[in-house]
């Protein structure tokens, strides 16, 4: 039962970590903001990672916690749930620094 909720966290962490290799582009001024840091994406992936993971250890653990007959209702909550924290995750490391280049 734990085997979906950890391969939804291990897709989301890859797919932030992933987010956070993308090249930026920060405006051309002296001093530049602080959110130009050549490791404000990495920083926040790290955190937002471990959010992802506390999330899904989370659900595991609740999964096991409740009743067999309600188990499936609780894996597929805890799926949700960490994707939604996976989304969130995404998002605060695309905009933690600079400008996207697609």
């Amino acid at each position: 039962m734990w085997q979906p909720i950890a391969a939804t966290a291990a897709v989301m962490m890859v797919t932030v970590f992933l987010i956070s290799l993308m090249p930026e582009i920060c405006p051309a001024i002296d001093p530049a903001p602080a959110s130009c840091r050549s490791d404000a994406r990495g920083s926040t992936a790290v955190g937002v990672g471990l959010l992802v993971a506390v999330v899904a250890t989370t659900g595991v653990v609740s999964t096991y916690a409740v009743p067999f007959r309600w188990r499936y209702r609780a894996m597929t909550t805890a799926m949700i749930a960490v994707v939604l924290a996976g989304v969130i995750a995404m998002i605060a490391t695309l905009f933690a620094s600079g400008f996207i280049v697609i």
